[in-house]
């Protein structure tokens, strides 16, 4: 549950007011005693009008690829040709190659391929196809953009077909009440 500023600011003002009884005032206010022990951490009594607002919960550090876009490029050409293996027989290919790397390690290359293919340029689908004609043009050297393959329609409803669904079955029920 969120709380505004304001409110944490009161829970604080009444813990001083009351004797600082942390259980008594998180009785007061229905919040848990580790809620109130986190805010009154964060407060500064120097700095009272420092407004108690809720830190990011973003992790502070990503971690950076380990493979060169040539590795990443190896396993998306493995990952077309064999388009249902999985991250272990991925990994065994790569092992058979020469690399050392982690089965982990080959399920986050195939994450980011699916994802964004670099062969593929940024397509939305990571098809043999698609992948095949686009290694073979970057392998001749062609330097002009290719255009993003026509997506697939999606089966979403239409607004208008679900009115009729509704007035269609308002009709029966009128025709039947009749």
């Amino acid at each position: 549950m969120k709380y505004t500023s304001k409110e944490r600011r009161r829970w604080l003002v009444w813990h001083e007011s009351h004797g600082r009884n942390i259980v008594a005032t998180s009785r007061q206010f229905g919040i848990s005693r580790s809620t109130f022990y986190r805010w009154l951490g964060r407060y500064d009594p120097d700095k009272p009008s420092k407004p108690l607002r809720a830190h990011s919960r973003r992790p502070h550090n990503k971690r950076k690829p380990i493979w060169s876009e040539h590795h990443l490029a190896r396993v998306a050409d493995i990952s077309a040709d064999y388009p249902k293996w999985g991250s272990i027989r991925l990994h065994r290919a790569v092992v058979a190659q020469g690399w050392q790397v982690s089965v982990s390690t080959v399920g986050r290359m195939l994450r980011r391929i699916n994802s964004r293919c670099p062969i593929c340029n940024g397509s939305d689908r990571h098809e043999d196809l698609i992948h095949a004609s686009r290694r073979d043009v970057n392998q001749m050297g062609i330097s002009f953009p290719l255009k993003k393959p026509p997506s697939m329609p999606r089966g979403h409803a239409s607004k208008r077909v679900k009115d009729a669904a509704v007035s269609e079955a308002e009709r029966i029920i009128q025709e039947s009440g009749s």
